[in-house]
């Protein structure tokens, strides 16, 4: 577009590097994956640096990204343990709504399956129509195949969120973590958040996290419970509650 590169010299020992390589892709990306640079963190923060190079072009720390639509669903059914791992093979055809469907004048063929190990599979293998994208990936910005597509664009708009919070796929899965945290925490709440984090973000809660947490847990067996004593159905329903917190969090969906 006109503008010059930030990093000349680096662009040219790449170049160079490439060459002595052997011309080999892979060896090109293990050098820039193992460098100091690509390892940084998305949290790191420096006051000086944000207010000189707020786009982050001199590359002081990694920048905050996303990840892709098809891997969003992917991590959800890592999350809950319901990730098909089968390779290759025929697409498989995401669970639509029929109204979803229905919809779309002309569609051409869409198999109206049900959520189950044969639609868990990771999202690259999922059915692709230009005429009707599943919806979740089409809202996670999955490109439109009917124009040239060099880089995929992120947006933040609410209905990411909205997805996120009600699409009937992640409540559906946020259902099938909850009984995997109980499965391996057993009945206590704190370990039960220690565990939900432990799955979905690779780390344990901090305290201030930890207290929010049970004090939401608690929160929601009461209010499952409608005034009555708290059944272990309840306590069910609030873990899936918070099961489906997590799976909305930033830090779920974008690398750090």
């Amino acid at each position: 577009m006109g503008a010059l590169p930030s990093h000349p010299e680096l662009l040219d020992w790449l170049a160079t590097e490439f060459v002595r390589g052997g011309w080999s892709v892979k060896k090109i990306q293990r050098i820039i994956m193992t460098s100091r640079a690509y390892q940084m963190s998305s949290e790191f923060g420096n006051a000086r640096n944000l207010e000189k190079d707020a786009d982050d072009v001199y590359l002081w720390r990694f920048p905050l990204q996303r990840v892709e639509a098809e891997a969003v669903r992917d991590i959800i059914l890592n999350a809950s343990g319901k990730l098909n791992p089968e390779a290759g093979g025929p697409p498989f055809f995401p669970a639509v709504p029929p109204a979803v469907r229905d919809d779309v004048k002309k569609i051409g063929r869409w198999e109206l399956t049900k959520e189950g190990p044969a639609t868990w599979r990771r999202g690259i293998y999922s059915y692709y129509k230009r005429a009707m994208r599943y919806p979740m990936f089409e809202v996670l910005d999955q490109p439109d195949s009917n124009i040239t597509c060099e880089r995929r664009g992120t947006t933040t708009v609410p209905t990411q969120a909205l997805t996120l919070m009600n699409d009937e796929f992640v409540l559906l899965q946020a259902r099938y973590f909850a009984e995997r945290v109980r499965t391996l925490a057993g009945d206590d709440p704190a370990a039960q958040v220690r565990t939900a984090y432990l799955i979905a973000l690779s780390r344990e809660p901090r305290p201030p996290e930890m207290e929010g947490n049970l004090a939401f847990l608690e929160k929601q067996k009461a209010w499952h419970a409608h005034g009555r004593p708290i059944t272990d159905k309840a306590d069910q329903d609030a873990l899936t509650d918070l099961c489906a917190v997590v799976l909305n969090l930033n830090e779920f969906v974008y690398m750090n």
